[in-house]
């Protein structure tokens, strides 16, 4: 491959229909002395590149992938690293929403990546909300963009003002889904696990 075992690299997973625009991005910076390797595996590619640039430059990389719908992992340390950045990457990309078209970081996806291995492995979120499921359905969706409000602003005031609604409204709301799921969200460690439940 030509790269230092040992330098930085930046790995990038997108769904197998990217791989056209991989290997031009590819074939155009090959063109400009710049580094990018696409590895097709199935259902899937995986790029990558050396990516320590002098003085904190944008990587050229980036550019070119532009509107490339993946999972991205900066500063893997070494070529040892790089398959479980893959794999990391990989599942960033399987929790992206249709609308986007975007590389996407752990920090930016780790509540819905966290969701999908829990729902996987323990059928995390059915468990947790199944008392939603007792309600009918247009209550159940005022509840939960209520509580997603909250979580999204901390702040009871700033969740009615979001809402249209009056503060003892949101709090009421709140009252509800605890009642429902016995999850507290004014309470920080119950927050974090609605937070992830409703990824």
């Amino acid at each position: 491959m030509g790269v230092d075992a040992d330098a930085a690299f930046t790995v990038v997973v997108a769904d197998a229909a990217a791989s056209h625009q991989a290997h031009r991005a590819a074939a155009q910076l090959s063109t400009l002395g710049e580094q990018l390797f696409v590895l097709n595996q199935p259902g899937r590619v995986v790029v990558m590149w050396p990516a320590s640039r002098p003085g904190g430059q944008p990587d050229p990389q980036l550019r070119q992938l532009q509107g490339m719908a993946g999972g991205l992992v900066p500063d893997v340390a070494g070529l040892g690293a790089v398959p479980g950045a893959a794999a990391t990457a990989f599942e960033i990309c399987r929790t992206l929403r249709p609308d986007e078209n975007e590389l996407v970081t752990l920090a930016q996806a780790w509540t819905r990546v966290t969701k999908s291995q829990l729902d996987e492995r323990h059928g995390f979120s059915d468990a947790l909300l199944a008392g939603l499921g007792t309600v009918p359905e247009p209550e159940r969706e005022v509840i939960v963009e209520t509580v997603r409000a909250y979580l999204a602003t901390g702040s009871l005031s700033a969740s009615a003002e979001r809402l249209y609604c009056h503060r003892n409204t949101v709090l009421n709301r709140l009252g509800r889904f605890q009642k429902l799921t016995g999850l507290d969200v004014t309470v920080p460690d119950q927050a974090a696990v609605v937070l992830v439940a409703l990824a």
